[in-house]
């Protein structure tokens, strides 16, 4: 059976620099109100060399705001 050595230490998310690689989801939050039902999007980054996490909440799910969110975690890193 293939094992990893006890000597070594397993490196799974490690990266040398920050913004190298980002993890982004988008969650589907529901919000209920009393005369109709609002949908809100939220966005995560998450950079794996400083486990730093920025998030935002969108009214849309679309190409134009996943631009705007990679925009916004580029500079606010």
């Amino acid at each position: 059976m293939n094992r990893l050595p006890y000597n070594q230490r397993f490196k799974r998310y490690e990266k040398p620099l920050p913004r190298y690689y980002l993890q982004v989801d988008v969650k589907f939050l529901e919000r209920e109100v009393s005369s109709s039902q609002e949908r809100y999007y939220q966005y995560t980054a998450i950079d794996y060399c400083t486990i730093i996490r920025i998030m935002k909440i969108y009214d849309r799910l679309n190409q134009k705001n996943s631009i705007d969110f990679i925009d916004y975690a580029m500079v606010e890193w």
